[in-house]
């Protein structure tokens, strides 16, 4: 079981993503902006967290940024419906695991969900004392 964040400002999707996350057994937390978003990355820590790219106050790639700054083993999957190629580099470059353009499929049923999952839950999981500080199995 992962701990999820799910930060979109459309409560529908957010609501949606969560839903289907928690079925699949997960421990979720929704954030209806960047800026609660932030707070609960302050507060707790996450496995993976699932951001949309345009919100109030603190956009996703922000929140791309404070994760792999502060928690750089936690993935970062960006959902956004204004898919722009510059947009998805810029995330890509900041660490984020994967960039995904709404409508979305069903997460359990798509690769970069599952991969994100199970990514975080090995970086979740101590590196052998022999491995590098960076290392996290993948």
């Amino acid at each position: 079981m992962a701990r999820v964040l799910v930060a979109d400002d459309e409560p529908g999707l957010r609501e949606f993503v969560g839903d289907v996350l928690r079925l699949a057994g997960h421990d979720v937390v929704e954030a209806e902006d960047g800026r609660v978003a932030s707070r609960h990355l302050d507060e707790r820590g996450f496995d993976l967290v699932v951001t949309d790219l345009k919100m109030p106050h603190v956009d996703g790639l922000a929140l791309v940024r404070k994760v792999k700054a502060e928690q750089p083993e936690v993935e970062v999957i960006v959902m956004t419906a204004f898919g722009a190629v510059e947009t998805a580099v810029e995330a890509m470059k900041l660490g984020a695991f994967d960039y995904l353009q709404k409508p979305l499929g069903a997460p359990t049923s798509s690769g970069s969900w599952s991969s994100a999952r199970s990514s975080a839950a090995a970086c979740s999981t101590p590196a052998p004392a022999s491995a590098p500080t960076t290392a996290c199995r993948r």
